[in-house]
């Protein structure tokens, strides 16, 4: 088995970021540093319209926390 010195890099779409234990599991995964988590702020917004039953505040926690644990995340100027 070789390693990388590069770790794979994935882009978190809003449909692994909504359900909760699917989020949990894969950001745990970035946390070990078994590849780089990436989403955009449009991303985040069909996160905020999409999760289901969760008061607006505690929705914008989970996106404050995802976003200061992994402030590389963010991908912006991009078409």
């Amino acid at each position: 088995m070789t390693s990388r010195s590069v770790p794979l890099t994935a882009i978190l779409d809003a449909n692994v970021l909504i359900p909760n234990a699917l989020c949990n599991l894969l950001l745990r995964l970035a946390e070990e540093e078994l590849y780089v988590p990436r989403w955009s702020n449009l991303i985040l917004d069909e996160v905020r319209r999409n999760l289901p039953m969760q008061p607006s505040d505690a929705v914008e926690r989970r996106i404050v926390f995802m976003n200061a644990a992994f402030g590389d995340a963010m991908v912006r100027d991009f078409d």
